[in-house]
């Protein structure tokens, strides 16, 4: 029985009582629903984008610089909120930024579509403002907040916005055709991506992965004290990266992706005391993605230290788009979506349960083709072996189910099969 001493490591997505400026809508229900929009346009830009020339930069940027980056910045007002017990800010001002960075997501994608690049620099520059807004607004959530427990995602958070400011700001400068050496061009196509992909989204999904993973699975979070050096090793180790890039020099980059595998392989640790606490319940399909896109974050970061220390940039490239983009920030990303949209719906315990149920249809097969056609995609890339389409196609159709799911789960929720499974899934297991 909790004593009320401190707060457990599960959470309330969304709530914040007494609150009369969020309480009857979840923070977070503006930036879902934006952000599926737009991870919805990736996939089908998936098939259409070599026609019209933008190749993988299309789906790519409709993924991160549209979907991830509104449900990050959702995520992280929500979160700053529910785990600092604080009050959360008005919804007008909410979506003010949302439209920001609809906005500016919106020019960056049209400016390159149209070869515009004073439209696609202007894009940049409002994300960039936004984000610095979103910010501002998650410091003075956690710098107010009367729990400190779980300061340390606050910390996170603010170190992810300054890469967004850095990595955003590198894109923009690249759209307006800044760097024309074809040197320094692709030393900072590297670093744009790598900060974006492991700074903004990377710092994101591990500060917020501290309590969601545990509570995703039922489990009481582990004493935090072992995750102190885990963002500055992270945001240091891309510092460091960016010194080495900037400078063309590839030990010194090699050196900075070295100290961001470190502080991935702290919090490494801590999600494996999580993974072996005994669970009263089944793995669900938002764990498994979740454990997924962490395993890739750690083999591309790996693999990343010898593509910066030689200045390998193709294979860095395929490196980031795959494993990062892809494998970690994605999946992450619908994983996320499995528990946290039914968690943000109205809660009536029975529709709950049948809600977070329904998403778990086809879940096992989903993750496999998920990861394995993520894996034989990167094969393709890196290798002779003509099997890129295949593990296209695998990806694009267990991503696809997972969005469809993410649409369509409160009908699903009425399904009688779900409702059978929802009885055995959530039944208390035998003594």
């Amino acid at each position: 029985m909790n004593s009320g001493k401190r707060p457990t490591g599960r959470i309330e997505i969304g709530k914040a009582e007494g609150d009369p400026r969020t309480l009857g809508r979840p923070l977070m229900s503006d930036h879902n629903l934006s952000a599926r929009v737009w991870a919805t346009a990736a996939l089908l830009a998936v098939p259409l984008a070599p026609a019209i020339g933008l190749g993988w930069w299309l789906p790519m940027h409709l993924a991160l610089l549209g979907a991830a980056t509104q449900a990050i910045a959702g995520g992280q007002l929500m979160f700053s909120v529910t785990l600092g017990l604080s009050r959360g800010p008005r919804r007008s001002e909410v979506l003010y930024q949302l439209g920001l960075l609809n906005l500016g997501a919106l020019l960056v994608v049209a400016g390159r579509w149209a070869n515009e690049a004073t439209v696609l620099a202007s894009g940049a520059t409002i994300v960039v403002a936004a984000a610095v807004w979103v910010g501002w607004r998650v410091h003075r959530i956690s710098r107010d907040s009367p729990n400190r427990r779980f300061s340390i995602t606050g910390t996170f958070y603010r170190l992810a916005a300054v890469s967004i400011v850095a990595g955003a700001s590198i894109g923009g400068a690249l759209g307006a055709g800044i760097f024309d050496d074809a040197s320094s061009y692709l030393e900072h196509r590297s670093l744009h991506m790598t900060l974006n992909v492991f700074g903004w989204a990377g710092l994101t999904i591990v500060g917020t992965a501290i309590t969601l993973l545990p509570t995703i699975l039922h489990v009481r979070a582990p004493s935090l004290r072992g995750l102190r050096a885990t963002p500055w090793l992270m945001f240091g180790g891309l510092a460091v990266l960016s010194t080495g890039a900037s400078l063309d020099t590839g030990w010194l980059a090699g050196a900075g992706m070295t100290a961001y595998v470190l502080g991935l392989g702290t919090f490494g640790m801590y999600a494996r005391q999580i993974l072996v606490t005994q669970r009263r319940r089944k793995v669900p399909t938002a764990a498994l993605h979740l454990m997924a896109a962490l395993v890739w974050a750690a083999v591309t970061t790996l693999a990343l230290i010898v593509t910066s220390s030689s200045s390998d940039h193709a294979a860095g490239r395929d490196l980031v788009v795959v494993g990062g983009g892809v494998g970690f920030v994605f999946q992450a990303l619908l994983g996320a979506w499995s528990f946290i949209l039914p968690s943000t719906r109205p809660p009536v315990p029975e529709q709950r349960r049948r809600e977070l149920v329904a998403m778990e249809l086809g879940g096992r097969v989903q993750v496999i083709a998920y990861n394995l056609g993520a894996g034989i995609a990167l094969i393709g890339l890196r290798t002779d072996m003509d099997v890129e389409m295949i593990g296209i196609s695998l990806t694009w159709t267990a991503a696809a189910w997972a969005l469809t799911k993410s649409w369509s789960f409160p009908l699903l929720a009425r399904l009688p099969v779900v409702q059978r499974w929802s009885e055995r899934w959530w039944a208390a297991p035998l003594l």
